[in-house]
């Protein structure tokens, strides 16, 4: 005798219209490593210019996008860019008070 189931939730179907193809979205450590790419690239002063640090952001992004066939993030690039920069100066402090 076996016990079955019943709560098993039911296999998700998705019609995927002809020629096209879903890439699955970037995942956040790609996202970050570009980021941190970039940051690198303009320096510290010039990566927390907003108008200066996003589109370098964005192009790094799209590249390793399509380095890596992957879609577009989930989120807006903007709160990754928020995030990193949060980290970043939340460890330039905690380094500075050592």
């Amino acid at each position: 005798m076996a016990k079955v189931k019943q709560d098993t939730p039911k296999p998700k179907t998705r019609k995927i219209k002809k020629g096209q193809v879903e890439l699955p979205p970037i995942p956040e450590g790609e996202i970050f490593g570009a980021i941190n790419h970039a940051h690198q690239e303009l320096g510290d002063e010039d990566f927390k210019d907003v108008r200066k640090a996003m589109p370098l952001v964005a192009i790094k992004v799209g590249e390793e996008c399509d380095k890596h066939f992957y879609s577009k993030p989930t989120r807006k690039l903007f709160h990754y860019y928020k995030e990193y920069l949060a980290s970043q100066l939340s460890s330039a402090v905690e380094t500075d008070h050592k």
